[in-house]
């Protein structure tokens, strides 16, 4: 079930990660996984994730966040704004991601 996402709310990365930036991607692991499941635990982000990823500080509303990227990467704010969302959905569904309280 997806979590309903709020573009007036801000994200922080969770407590419960590590993330390290290794060539063009930015890896990211969970404590919480036992040693033997590593490889289905380890989650990578291009370039784009990475940009996402990195505005997810809690500094900024996530409508700031994709108003940011539109203007970084000069596309459509729609097209933007859903797959941004998308991918918080799956980051806050992998408990990488929380919304700020």
């Amino acid at each position: 079930m997806s979590k309903i996402i709020h573009l007036d709310k801000k994200y922080i990365h969770s407590e419960n990660v590590i993330f390290k930036e290794i060539e063009d991607e930015l890896v990211i692991v969970p404590f919480s996984e036992g040693i033997g499941k590593i490889d289905e635990a380890v989650y990578s982000l291009n370039k784009i994730g990475h940009e996402i990823w990195n505005r997810l500080s809690g500094e900024y509303r996530l409508a700031e966040v994709i108003d940011q990227l539109a203007e970084l990467y000069e596309g459509r704010r729609e097209i933007i704004e859903n797959d941004v969302i998308l991918l918080l959905q799956d980051l806050i569904q992998r408990g990488f991601v929380l919304e700020k309280g």
